[in-house]
């Protein structure tokens, strides 16, 4: 091949990149965003689900990039700020290979905005989009309900 071929076939593949056409069942990348594609359907927790039950099939639905299940287990905001990130869990976590939940604890919300909040810690180990290895994970996520006949709702995660 002459260079200019070379040349035309590595901006080629980085073309393809930038658009996804190299990890069609993750999702389309579209410039720094990704659109999942869903890979299965994850079936909710029961509206009387536990927050531990709820975050359980929260990570199962960003795995299998069922939005709609994740979605449904969120608040709103939190569902938007996830989904918005170059680099989503919907787009960038492939699989759990192990997972640990612990019970939840009761917890405040520093902004006022929810008055019955429960935090849940969770031990993840997790598979990445384009690393080999395993990463191990700890983290927490809150979930708050206005009543005791409401579903849990997670409006916020990160590290403890």
């Amino acid at each position: 091949m002459k260079p200019k071929t070379y040349v035309a076939a590595g901006l080629a593949v980085l073309f393809a990149a930038s658009l996804g056409l190299l990890y069609p069942a993750i999702g389309e990348f579209t410039g720094f965003y990704c659109v999942p594609r869903k890979l299965h359907d994850i079936r909710p927790p029961a509206e009387s689900a536990s927050p531990e039950d709820t975050v359980r099939a929260y990570l199962q639905a960003v795995v299998a990039r069922d939005i709609d299940v994740a979605r449904r287990l969120s608040t709103t905001e939190f569902a938007d700020r996830e989904e918005s990130f170059a680099d989503s869990a919907f787009c960038d976590w492939t699989d759990i290979t192990a997972m640990t939940i612990w019970p939840g604890h009761p917890d405040s919300d520093d902004t006022g905005r929810y008055t019955t909040v429960i935090q849940v810690s969770v031990k993840l180990e997790l598979q990445r989009r384009g690393r080999e290895a395993p990463d191990d994970f700890s983290w927490g996520y809150w979930l708050e309900r206005e009543s005791p006949t409401e579903r849990w709702r997670i409006f916020e995660s990160g590290e403890e």
